[in-house]
C-alpha cells in the first residue's frame, strides 16, 4: 500500500451529464472538455448525440475523447485506473492514457488490435505490460481495472473483477509524466484527419485512485455497472441535421463504407455484406458489415460478420468477396484476406455459418488457411500480348455454382498487357484448381480499363432469340496511382459463358459502361430466389477527409438493380420493383401536356429532397430536354439530368451543383439512341444522391451537395415541340425510420 494515499478516489467522472461538451470530476469539481466532431445539438429537447442512457458517453472511434491538461492531473507513486466500457469495434485504442517522454513515463489502460485489454506502466527501468488473453465482449458492459503497486513493482490487470494478467518488476515508484490525461484515446497517432487510437463504444464511469486497490476492492467496483445493458444503437438524432446523408439508399448506421458485396438470399432473407470501418469514416482495418432485408429496401443491421481480430488469415483486413451455397445449401462466404506477413499479401479465404439454425447468420467461422493463393510464376495473355500476372494484385473472388461445380473469378492483371480475371474450379469449395485466365484486357488499346481488374462479376441475363444463354461480365478498373478514370466507371461485356469448355466469348471485345455519372463503381451481383440477376454498386461521394470527419459517414450503396437482356442484345437495367414500397401519396400526376405546361406546374408545386420522378416524353430529332433537381428558387444551384436528341446524348449537368464538394461540379454524358423519339426517364433524389435511368438502357449515378437549404425545387425545360405523355412525382420515405430524419417534400393542394 502507498502510505501517502488512501482508497478514496483522486478523480471520478460519472458521465451523468445529459447534454453539453463538458464532464464534471465529482472529486475536484473540475470541468473537462469533450473533443468531438459530432455537431452541437440542434434538437428542441437539447439532447446531445454524444450522450447515452447509462449514463454513458458515445466514443465514435475517431474524434471523441476527454482531455485533462497535465498540470491538473494529480500524481501518486501507486495507481488504480477503473473503467466501464462497452466496445462497438476492435482495434488498438486507449481508454485512460497518460504516456509521454523519452524515456517513456506514465500509464495506459486500453485495447490491443484484437480487442484484448492491456495495462501498461512506464517506470524507470522500462515499460511493464499486463494483457488479457481474451478480448472484451462487444455490446455489453465490461469492467477493466489496472493497478500498480510501487512497493512490489507489480502491475495488475483485472477484467470483470477477476485478475487477468500480471506484470512483474523491481519495486519502483510511478514517475510523473508530463503528458495530458486522455480518456477515450491513446497517446495519439493519426490517419490523416482522424485519430487512429480512439476508442469506439460506450464509455461508462471512469475513476482514478492514488493507490493499488486490493482484489476484493476491485471486485466490489465490478458489481456496480452503469446500467443493465448498454444501448449500442446509433440514435437517429446523430444525423438529424445532415442535409446530405441519404435516407433510402443502403448505408451503415455510421462511419466508412465502400463496396457492398456477397449478396445472398437464404430462408426468405436477403443478406448484404459490405466493406466497413466501424471505428470511423475513413479506410482502415476493413471488416465485413452485415445487414438483412425481406424486401431489398428496408434493412436491419446485424453485428459485424468478419473482423481482422477473429479471422486469422486476414490480420490487415477482410476485403471484397462474394457468397454462394455449399452442397447442402448452407451459405459460404469467400473473401480477400489481407495479410502483410505473406508475399503476396492477398489470398482468398472461406467462412461458413457457426449456427445454420440462425436465420440471420450472425456468426461465421473461417477456415484457418487460405483456399486459393496466387501462383506467382503464372503468365497470361495470347500471342505477343503475354506477361507475368501481377503478383501483388489478386483479390475480390466471385463464386457461383453451375452444373455440379463451383467456379471462381479472382481479379488481377498481366504486366504490360492489361487487366485479367483468373478462373478457378472446385468440387467441394475447399480444393480449387486453376483453369486459367477467364479473359485478358488490353490497356494499350483501352487505357480506361486499367492495368488490373477489381470486383469481377458474371451474371446470366436470360436467352436470346437463338436460344443462347447470355451473360454479362463486369469489372472495376484499377491503377497503382489515381488518374482520370479512377473510381469513375464499371465496364461490361455481353457474351457467352460455356461451363462445359470453361470459356468466355464476348460478343464484342470493346468494353462499354452503362452509367455516365462517374459515381457508379464496385459492382457486385447475385441471382436471387426469383431468378433475377441483381447488381449492387458503391456510390462514391467524392468528399474530402475533412467532410467525412465532420459528418461521421462516408459513401453509400447505389440502388439495387435488376439486369436483363434487351431485344437488341444489349443490357437492360432497372431499379428493383420493391422500391415502390417507399412511395408516399403522389405529389403530382400530369398526362398529355406540353413540356412548358408540365414545367410550370412542376416548378410551382413540387419541392423535395427525397423523391421519385417518372417522366415519359416525345422528343423530335433535334429537341433537348432538361430536368433539374435540388434547384434553388433563383436557379443558382441545380443538378440537371439532360437529353439531347440531336446528338443522341444522355447526361448530367453539374456545373451549377455548387455547394460543398467542388469535385462533383462538371458535365458528364454518353450516347443513347431513342426508339421512335420516346424518352422514358426515372429519377431518384435522395438528398446528396441523384440516380436517373433512361429507357432502362443507360443510367446516371451522381452526387449533389447544395449549400443552400432552399435547393429543393424541380424544373423541367425543353424545346417547344416536346410533348410530355406523363409526369409523376412521389415523395419517398426513409428506408430506416430509426436511423433517418423525415424527408422534405411539399406540393400545392391542387397539384396532386
Amino acid at each position: 500500500m502507498n502510505p501517502s494515499a488512501s482508497s478514496d478516489p483522486l478523480a471520478r467522472w460519472r458521465l451523468a451529464e445529459t447534454a453539453g461538451r463538458e464532464v464534471v470530476d465529482e472529486v475536484t469539481g473540475r470541468r473537462d472538455r469533450i473533443h468531438s466532431a459530432v455537431p452541437e445539438p440542434a434538437a428542441a429537447d437539447g439532447r446531445d448525440p454524444l450522450r447515452r442512457p447509462g449514463p454513458a458517453l458515445d466514443l465514435d472511434g475517431y474524434s471523441t475523447w476527454i482531455t485533462r491538461p497535465a498540470a491538473h492531473v494529480p500524481h501518486t507513486e501507486c495507481l488504480t485506473v477503473d473503467v466501464w466500457f462497452a466496445p462497438a469495434a476492435d482495434g488498438a485504442a486507449g481508454l485512460v492514457s497518460r504516456l509521454s517522454g523519452e524515456p517513456v513515463r506514465g500509464y495506459h489502460l486500453g485495447l490491443l488490435d484484437d480487442g484484448r485489454p492491456v495495462f501498461r506502466v512506464a517506470v524507470a527501468d522500462g515499460v511493464r505490460e499486463a494483457a488479457s488473453s481474451r478480448p472484451l465482449r462487444h455490446g455489453v458492459w465490461n469492467h477493466c481495472a489496472g493497478t500498480y503497486d510501487a512497493a512490489t513493482g507489480e502491475g495488475r490487470l483485472y477484467v470483470d473483477g477477476v485478475l487477468a494478467s500480471t506484470a512483474h518488476g523491481a519495486p519502483t515508484p510511478l514517475l510523473a509524466p508530463d503528458a495530458d490525461l486522455r480518456i477515450g484515446r491513446g497517446p495519439g497517432h493519426g490517419a490523416g484527419e482522424f485519430c487512429a487510437d480512439a476508442a469506439c463504444g460506450l464509455l461508462g464511469p471512469v475513476t482514478l485512485y492514488g493507490d493499488a486497490l486490493a482484489p476484493s476492492e476491485v471486485a466490489a467496483l465490478q458489481r456496480k455497472p452503469p446500467s443493465a445493458a448498454p444501448d449500442m444503437r446509433v440514435p437517429a438524432r446523430r444525423f438529424a441535421d445532415d442535409p446530405h446523408r441519404p435516407g433510402y439508399h443502403f448505408m451503415p448506421p455510421r462511419h466508412w463504407m465502400n463496396e457492398p458485396h456477397a449478396p445472398l438470399h437464404h430462408q426468405g432473407l436477403h443478406h448484404i455484406f459490405y466493406q466497413h470501418n466501424p471505428r470511423g469514416p475513413y479506410w482502415s482495418r476493413i471488416t465485413w458489415g452485415h445487414a438483412v432485408s425481406k424486401d431489398l429496401v428496408t434493412w436491419r443491421h446485424l453485428p459485424t460478420a468478419l473482423t481482422p481480430a477473429t479471422v486469422p488469415v486476414a490480420p490487415q483486413g477482410i476485403w471484397s468477396g462474394s457468397a454462394t451455397t455449399g452442397p447442402d445449401g448452407t451459405p459460404a462466404l469467400f473473401f480477400t484476406a489481407g495479410d502483410d506477413r505473406r508475399t503476396p499479401n492477398q489470398c482468398v479465404g472461406l467462412a461458413r455459418p457457426a449456427d445454420t439454425d440462425d436465420v440471420d447468420l450472425t456468426r461465421w467461422v473461417t477456415r484457418p488457411a487460405p483456399v486459393v493463393e496466387l501462383d506467382t510464376t503464372l503468365r497470361a495473355g495470347d500471342g505477343d500480348r503475354q506477361g507475368p500476372v501481377l503478383a501483388g494484385e489478386f483479390r475480390d473472388p466471385f463464386v457461383w455454382r453451375e452444373d455440379g461445380s463451383w467456379f471462381m473469378l479472382v481479379g488481377s492483371g498481366v504486366e504490360g498487357v492489361g487487366g485479367t480475371c483468373l478462373l478457378y474450379e472446385s468440387g467441394d469449395l475447399e480444393q480449387w484448381s486453376l483453369v486459367g485466365p477467364f479473359t485478358v484486357g488490353d490497356v494499350s488499346l483501352h487505357p480506361e480499363t486499367g492495368v488490373m481488374w477489381e470486383l469481377p462479376v458474371l451474371l446470366p441475363l436470360g436467352t436470346d432469340e437463338r436460344g443462347r444463354t447470355r451473360h454479362v461480365f463486369l469489372v472495376s478498373p484499377w491503377w497503382p496511382e489515381p488518374g482520370p478514370h479512377s473510381l469513375t466507371y464499371a465496364w461490361y461485356w455481353i457474351g457467352t459463358w460455356d461451363a462445359a469448355s470453361r470459356t468466355w466469348t464476348p460478343d464484342n471485345p470493346v468494353p462499354r459502361h452503362f452509367d455516365y455519372g462517374a459515381h457508379f463503381t464496385g459492382p457486385t451481383g447475385t441471382v436471387d430466389a426469383a431468378g433475377r440477376a441483381l447488381l449492387w454498386s458503391i456510390a462514391q461521394d467524392r468528399r474530402s477527409d475533412a467532410d467525412h470527419h465532420r459528418s461521421g459517414w462516408a459513401h453509400n450503396a447505389g440502388l439495387p438493380l435488376q439486369l436483363s437482356l434487351g431485344d437488341d442484345g444489349d443490357l437492360r437495367i432497372a431499379p428493383v420493383a420493391e422500391l415502390s414500397s417507399l412511395r408516399e401519396p403522389r405529389l403530382l400526376d400530369l398526362r398529355d401536356v406540353s413540356a412548358a405546361e408540365a414545367g410550370a406546374v412542376l416548378a410551382s408545386c413540387v419541392r423535395g429532397d427525397m423523391l421519385e420522378i417518372a417522366l415519359e416524353a416525345e422528343l423530335p430529332d433535334s429537341a433537348r430536354l432538361q430536368l433539374a433537381v435540388r434547384r434553388s428558387p433563383d436557379g443558382h444551384e441545380a443538378t440537371s439530368v439532360t437529353y439531347d436528341a440531336a446528338r443522341g446524348a444522355f447526361g448530367v449537368d453539374r456545373s451549377r451543383t455548387g455547394g460543398t464538394c467542388p469535385e462533383v461540379a462538371d458535365v458528364r454524358e454518353g450516347p443513347l439512341a431513342l426508339k421512335e423519339g420516346l424518352l422514358s426517364l426515372r429519377v431518384f433524389v435522395d438528398r446528396s444522391m441523384v440516380e436517373a435511368y433512361a429507357n432502362e438502357r443507360r443510367s446516371i449515378t451522381t452526387r449533389t451537395y447544395p449549400a443552400r437549404p432552399d435547393a429543393l425545387g424541380l424544373a423541367l425545360t425543353a424545346d417547344s415541340e416536346v410533348r410530355v405523355r406523363r409526369l409523376t412525382v412521389w415523395p419517398l420515405r426513409p428506408a430506416d425510420a430509426e436511423q433517418q430524419p423525415t424527408a422534405t417534400a411539399t406540393a400545392a393542394s391542387d397539384a396532386s
